[in-house]
């Protein structure tokens, strides 16, 4: 979008300024048509918009996409580039024409000059903070190019006013004025659905549909419960209606960033995971909203004393609101302090210390989202940590290669060198649980914990099916030494080399999630070797080895957790004594 941008300012300059003679009575007039006509090149831009994501899709299966992912970054360009060069090309020659209207003579080309690129260097600044804080959350996206449209409209009747025949000059300038409400009726609302439908990344759903048969199938698949064009995104909350457990999806840009049911065991896990191992857990944060199910869940355990969200979109925290039935009323409970801000900037800036912070933000292939998977980012978290303080951070399997897993586990192991990894979705998602300090498991306090009613009926509901301890701890894949050997050498996920966030779009489309699964299974041994808090006598150990060798196989037939809980069982079984 901006190199798009960039080039067809500056190319629509260079057009307009080698043709325009030094007349500005012949300025003017260029002035005022460029003008019109980027306000009508914004609002065919603006109506064309909708026909993208299924010209996208088209493409998409036509040119055989998924086979060819060398293909993908060319053909977003293209419908970028197609969209906005036009009105782009126009917009940059009104630069020239300016100048030609104000330059009198030779003596004062200076100080024209210098007015003319004072006056637009404010207009830039006013305009980008009007549209991204007045404009787009009071309008919406297509409010504020019709606003853009019209404003265009607006500086063609100015300069019409300025010419030198008055009757002819009113009659331009009428005529701009009656173009607004002309284009806005040319230009049709936009089907929300449509638009926020994430072709980028659900195309490969989508390949049976005929000619605008799109936007029938999304209203038979769906049911829009909330739209919102936000400071830094467009929130929708949809149900699914095509199924009949009418899961409730929260989007960002059409990306789905939970759930109230197949997402559930991640965002629940990734709260009770490190509130049920940490000693004494008083302070929370969680970064990123989503559902509110995460803050939901964290507030249930009666050591928390209070759970701050950060989220930075203020439509998120809106349309978790939606959720109320599945994140225990999040928004009305009185230990849940909600803040609208930069995780970054307010881990970076927060005085207290957290015993907790769990991080679960969108994928990091989305722009801005990456950088809540970098090296700086988990250094502020390890520094906002007091203590003994754990951090869990959520990562992707699925449209992920091996390798740009192990660069994100690995990041994360650099900072915090005790890791553990669990899966809280198979082939899906998994939780890294880091901290500063040597952390061995106490399954003793944290089985006590989870015989609290809140947070056992939490856990055991169905969508996660976790009844015990045992449960809870055959989610752990790999301890500390195990999370070592997986990472190996190798580079870092860093801010000034953001490897991830310019090779995961190319893993978009692949089906990732088993190849890495089969890449955890090598390296998995469990948490055997780290547990601690086991009652005394030699049989209550060997049962709980037993029955947690049982999870495990529930979880992951003959995965290498069950076995190695398996020898441990029969070692304590060979042992002397009681």
């Amino acid at each position: 979008m901006l190199s798009t941008f960039l080039v067809g300012l500056g190319l629509g300059a260079a057009g307009v300024a080698r043709f325009l003679r030094a007349d500005p009575a012949q300025a003017r007039r260029a002035f005022y048509g460029l003008a019109l006509l980027a306000a009508a090149t914004l609002s065919v831009s603006a109506a064309a918009s909708q026909r993208m994501p299924d010209l996208f899709r088209s493409l998409f299966w036509s040119l055989g996409l998924p086979a060819a992912p060398g293909w993908l970054l060319p053909v977003q360009f293209a419908i970028a580039a197609a969209l906005m060069i036009v009105p782009a090309l126009v917009m940059g020659g009104l630069f020239p024409a300016a100048l030609r209207i104000v330059i009198r003579d030779a003596a004062g080309v200076g100080r024209s000059v210098g007015g003319v690129y004072a006056w637009n260097t404010l207009g830039t600044i006013l305009g980008s903070f009007a549209a991204g804080f007045v404009l787009i959350p009071g309008l919406g996206i297509r409010g504020a190019l019709l606003v853009a449209a019209g404003a265009q409209c607006a500086s063609a009747s100015i300069v019409a006013l300025g010419g030198a025949r008055e009757h002819r000059a009113a009659l331009r300038a009428a005529v701009a004025a009656c173009a607004v409400p002309l284009l806005v009726w040319l230009t049709p609302p936009w089907h929300h659905q449509l638009m926020t439908s994430a072709m980028y990344d659900y195309a490969g759903r989508h390949d049976t549909v005929g000619v605008l048969g799109l936007e029938r199938r999304l209203a038979q698949q769906q049911e829009l419960l909330y739209y919102r064009d936000g400071l830094t995104a467009t929130v929708t909350v949809s149900q699914d209606i095509a199924n009949d457990d009418g899961d409730l999806y929260i989007t960002t840009n059409g990306k789905i960033d939970g759930s109230s049911h197949f997402d559930m065991p991640t965002q629940r896990l990734i709260a009770h995971v490190p509130l049920l191992f940490h000693p004494k857990p008083r302070e929370v944060a969680v970064v990123g909203m989503g559902t509110g199910s995460t803050a939901g869940s964290a507030a249930l355990h009666d050591g928390v004393a209070r759970v701050t969200v950060v989220e930075i979109e203020a439509a998120m925290v809106e349309g978790a609101k939606h959720f109320r039935a599945h994140n225990h009323a999040v928004h009305e409970n009185p230990k849940v302090d909600i803040r609208v801000a930069d995780g970054r900037l307010f881990l970076r800036l927060h005085p207290g210390r957290f015993d907790v912070i769990v991080s679960e933000p969108s994928n990091p292939w989305l722009a801005g989202s990456s950088d809540l998977f970098t090296t700086e980012f988990f250094r502020l978290a390890a520094r906002a940590l007091g203590e003994g303080g754990l951090f869990c951070q959520w990562v992707q399997l699925y449209a992920l290669s091996p390798d740009s897993l192990r660069i994100l586990v690995r990041t994360f192991a650099d900072v915090f060198p005790h890791v553990y990894l669990a899966s809280s979705i198979l082939e899906t998602d998994v939780l890294l649980l880091g901290s500063k300090e040597p952390l061995p498991l106490d399954v003793e306090r944290a089985g006590l914990r989870l015989q609290d009613a809140q947070i056992r009926a939490d856990l055991s509901d169905p969508r996660l099916g976790i009844e015990s301890i045992h449960g809870v701890a055959a989610r752990f894949r790999m301890g500390p030494s195990e999370v070592r050997a997986f990472v190996g050498p190798g580079p870092l996920h860093t801010d000034d080399l953001p490897i991830i966030a310019y090779r995961a779009p190319r893993d978009l489309y692949r089906k990732t999630g088993k190849a890495n699964e089969e890449q955890l299974a090598r390296s998995a041994r469990g948490i055997g070797a780290y547990v601690v808090g086991l009652p005394a006598p030699r049989t209550a150990r060997r049962e709980f080895f037993s029955e947690l060798a049982a999870a495990y196989a529930a979880i992951l037939p003959g995965g290498g957790e069950s076995r190695v809980s398996h020898q441990i069982a029969a070692r304590l079984r060979s042992e002397p004594g009681r």
